[in-house]
C-alpha cells in the first residue's frame, strides 16, 4: 500500500501540462482524462525509466506536474519539489505543529491547557490498562460476569467523564498529536498548484502554502480528521479557495488560510472534484453533496457515495461506487432549487474495497475493488 522511496518518472511522463491557471492536482483537472496522451505500455526496472530519485520517506500521494517542477508529499510532513528534467530534488519543506505562528495569548492559553490535559489523558489511559485486563479476566471466568460487567461498566463511566472534562482544553487538544494509520500515515493528499503556488494538506490537520520557489507563505493548523481510519481526500483548488475535509467541509482563503466557511459534513476518504453549473462553481463531495464554492451552501445531498475514491463526471452525469452505483444527472441550471435526477442505480457484487475511482469510457463505467476473503 505504500508508496516506494523511489520515484520513476517514464518517458514522456504523458505530457508535461504547462497550468499555468487552471489548478492541476488530484488527477490532474479532477477528471483522470488524458486524451492526447501516449504513455508507455513496457517498463521495467531500467526500460523508458529517464530518471530515478531517492524520496525522503514514503507516501501515498501522487505527484502533480506543474510546469518543469513536480510536487509530491512524503512523511511525515514534508512537501517535496523535484526537477521534471532530471529528478533532482530542488527543495523540501517540513511542516510541523511547531511551525504554526500563535499569538502570544493563544500561546498563553497552550501552556496553561497542556499539563493538565496531559494528566487527564494519563488516567485514561490507565483506566484502559484496565479495562482490557477485566475483558481477558472475564473471558477466563465468565461465570463472573455479573461482578466484572460491573467493574466495566464503573471503568466506563469513569473513562466518560474525563473525556468530557478534556473539552475545557480545546487548544491542547486541537496541538495534541492525532493518531496515525500505518496505511495512510499522513502524507496521502495530492498537493495542487494554481501554477504561482503550491498548496498541500496532511493528515494531522495541517494546511500550507508555498511559491514556487519554496518559501511558504502560510501554515494553518485546521483540526484533527474525524475519519475512522485517517485523512484521506487532497485538497480541491477552486478560484480563491481552497476546499480541505478533515472533520468539517471547510474552505480556506488562499491569500491567508483563514477560514471562508464551514460546512457540517462528516468526512470519508475520498476527494470532492469541481464542476460549473452556468457560471456557478460546484463541489461534488464524496459523500454526495453539491456544494456552491462561494459560500458552502448545500444544493443537494444523499447523491450516493464513493468511500474511499473520488465522483466522476462525464457529459453533465456524476457516477458514484462504493458498491451501490449511481448514475446522478446534474441539474442544468441552480435558478430552482437543485433536483439531481436518478438515472439508475445497482449494488455491485463483490466483498472487497474499492478503492479506485471509477472510468468511464466509450458508454461503460468500470471500477475495480481489492478482494477481501
Amino acid at each position: 500500500m505504500k508508496r516506494c522511496l523511489l520515484l520513476g518518472l517514464l518517458v514522456s511522463l504523458w505530457s508535461a501540462w504547462a497550468w499555468a491557471l487552471e489548478p492541476v492536482g488530484w488527477r490532474t483537472d479532477s477528471t483522470g482524462s488524458y486524451p492526447q496522451a501516449t504513455p508507455p505500455r513496457i517498463w521495467s526496472t531500467e526500460k523508458n525509466v529517464v530518471w530515478r530519485t531517492k524520496m525522503p520517506s514514503w507516501s501515498n500521494a501522487t505527484p502533480v506536474i506543474v510546469n518543469d517542477k513536480i510536487f509530491v508529499c512524503s512523511e511525515p510532513g514534508t512537501l517535496v519539489c523535484v526537477n521534471l528534467a532530471d529528478g533532482k530534488i530542488l527543495w523540501q519543506k517540513e511542516n510541523s505543529y511547531q511551525d504554526v505562528a500563535l499569538s502570544p495569548e493563544q500561546k498563553k492559553q497552550l501552556e496553561a491547557e497542556q499539563k493538565p490535559s496531559d494528566e487527564i489523558l494519563k488516567q485514561i489511559k490507565e483506566i484502559d490498562m484496565q479495562t482490557a485486563a477485566l475483558r481477558k479476566t472475564l473471558q477466563m471466568n465468565p461465570d463472573k460476569k455479573e461482578e466484572l460487567q460491573k467493574k466495566l461498566d464503573e471503568h466506563k463511566t469513569q473513562s466518560d467523564a474525563l473525556k468530557l472534562k478534556l473539552k475545557d482544553f480545546p487548544l491542547a487538544g486541537k496541538f495534541r498529536t492525532p493518531h496515525k494509520d500505518g496505511t495512510g500515515g499522513w502524507a496521502s493528499p495530492t498537493p495542487v498548484s494554481n501554477g504561482r503556488q503550491v498548496f498541500v494538506e496532511f493528515g494531522n490537520g495541517l494546511v500550507a502554502c508555498y511559491d514556487m520557489e519554496g518559501s511558504r507563505q502560510w501554515l494553518q493548523l485546521i483540526e484533527h480528521s474525524t475519519a475512522t481510519y485517517g485523512h484521506g481526500s487532497s485538497p480541491l483548488l477552486v478560484g480563491n479557495k481552497l476546499i480541505v475535509h478533515f472533520a468539517d467541509l471547510v474552505a480556506l482563503d488562499i491569500k491567508d488560510g483563514s477560514e471562508s466557511w464551514r460546512v457540517k459534513i462528516p468526512p470519508i476518504y475520498g476527494t470532492p472534484i469541481h464542476t460549473k453549473v452556468g457560471d456557478v462553481d460546484i463541489a461534488i463531495t464524496p459523500n454526495g453533496h453539491l456544494i456552491r464554492v462561494t459560500d458552502g451552501a448545500i444544493l443537494a445531498d444523499k447523491l450516493g457515495t464513493v468511500g474511499p475514491n473520488s465522483p466522476i463526471l462525464h457529459d453533465g452525469v456524476m457516477y458514484f461506487i462504493h458498491p451501490d452505483a449511481r448514475a446522478v444527472k446534474m441539474p442544468a441550471d441552480l435558478s430552482a432549487p437543485a433536483k439531481p435526477e436518478m438515472l439508475w442505480k445497482s449494488r455491485l457484487t463483490g466483498g472487497g474495497y474499492w478503492f479506485a475511482s471509477p472510468i468511464c469510457h466509450e458508454g461503460l463505467v468500470t471500477a475495480s475493488m481489492r478482494w477481501v476473503s
